[in-house]
């Protein structure tokens, strides 16, 4: 599943949508001593595949650069329509891979009552994996529902989840299981399968 796919799967499922979508209750890590800052995010962003997708990543201020904004932009050539949707996120390095994690700003949505529906919200957190490489480019690995509910089914990675809804998964465990879990090496390869390659164009 690409990047943009994934959010706009867990926005969807929000609206009651279906659509595969597996998040995380827990953040990666709830002491923002853990984040960690690369001025390399930070630019425009374009899919390899989706070249009419676009990514927008800077600082969040007041936060000591710590934490980051996302505005996805996608602008459809036959409608001519720009749907943009917003995320807040922080990176950490677990080993030597870092992640970034994703939470919805249900603010920035024009069309929802951040006020009226947050009582009513689950918070839900999307993990990517990243790989910075070659000089402008970026790997971006995310979970595979399918095989992630699998293994955990088969007992081959100790975590727990509850299905909300047909294809709507959200992982129980708190951030520290799951750091451990991603600190080792075969359930992190077994987990993240669906890989983007993001292209720095600004």
């Amino acid at each position: 599943m690409k990047f943009l796919s994934l959010i706009i799967a867990v926005f969807v499922a929000i609206t009651a949508t279906s659509c595969k979508v597996v998040g995380t209750l827990y953040p990666l890590s709830q002491n923002s001593r853990d984040f960690v800052f690369k001025k390399e995010l930070i630019g425009k962003w374009q899919e390899s595949i989706e070249q009419s997708v676009h990514y927008l990543i800077d600082t969040i201020s007041g936060r000591e650069g710590k934490l980051y904004s996302i505005t996805c932009i996608e602008k459809s050539n036959e409608t001519n329509i720009t749907d943009t949707t917003m995320l807040s996120a922080f990176l950490i390095k677990v080993n030597d891979w870092y992640y970034l994690d994703c939470s919805l700003e249900i603010g920035s949505n024009p069309f929802l009552n951040k006020k009226k529906i947050n009582d009513f919200l689950l918070p839900r957190h999307l993990i990517f994996r990243l790989a910075f490489g070659e000089k402008d480019k970026l790997e971006v690995a995310s979970l595979d529902t399918d095989d992630l509910i699998r293994l955990i089914n088969e007992k081959k990675i100790s975590l727990h989840y509850a299905n909300l809804k047909k294809d709507d998964y959200l992982i129980l465990d708190k951030s520290e299981v799951l750091q451990n879990t991603l600190s080792e090496t075969k359930k992190n390869y077994l987990m993240f399968k669906n890989k983007s390659i993001l292209k720095k164009i600004l």
